[in-house]
């Protein structure tokens, strides 16, 4: 499963994800003919107070039909909601937009989309908890060696400490 923020958003890398068959959820940048479909769009769904969903097939002038799901959000009920303001007409609306090739009910989408998130906590884990951001050794591989180690450690204290009888020793 490939997850990704609007920067990559291409034809190409979205095509060459299809070559290689595999699943995609992809921020989808809202250009001019997106926004127009946006707007078109009508029956949408709400999943929570605030939060409604849609989903449309758009296609780009050179690219092929995919489907994007594409979440409305009131402003006046979530003050701290991220996405773009699109339309005048609509000033207390905020918009995202995601592409993917996933045959998934909207709010499943839309829910393994936004646990991309979790990623930077590990990433500020392994900063603060195992010192990665903090050695640089001379030699390229010596440094790429500790990295693995580190990874090594940090994945047996992940798994282990899921398990509610063992506990974790760890000798340095």
């Amino acid at each position: 499963m490939v997850r990704a923020d609007s920067g990559f958003y291409t034809q190409d890398l979205l095509t060459y994800l299809e070559s290689k068959q595999l699943n995609y959820i992809m921020a989808a940048r809202m250009y001019p003919n997106v926004k127009s479909a946006v707007w078109g769009l009508d029956n949408w769904i709400e999943l929570s107070k605030g939060i409604e969903l849609n989903e449309m097939i758009f296609n780009h002038t050179d690219g092929k039909p995919r489907r994007y799901i594409v979440i409305k959000k009131k402003v006046a009920d979530r003050p701290k909601t991220r996405g773009k303001l699109l339309f005048d007409d609509l000033p207390g609306y905020r918009f995202s937009c995601y592409v993917t090739n996933l045959d998934l009910p909207l709010d499943q989408v839309w829910n393994i989309y936004n646990t991309r998130a979790d990623c930077e906590n590990r990433i500020k884990e392994l900063k603060e908890d195992f010192g990665l951001d903090n050695f640089c050794l001379k030699d390229f591989w010596a440094t790429e060696a500790s990295f693995r180690f580190i990874m090594v450690v940090y994945n047996l204290i992940v798994c282990l400490g899921t398990l509610p009888s063992i506990t974790i020793i760890v000798l340095l």
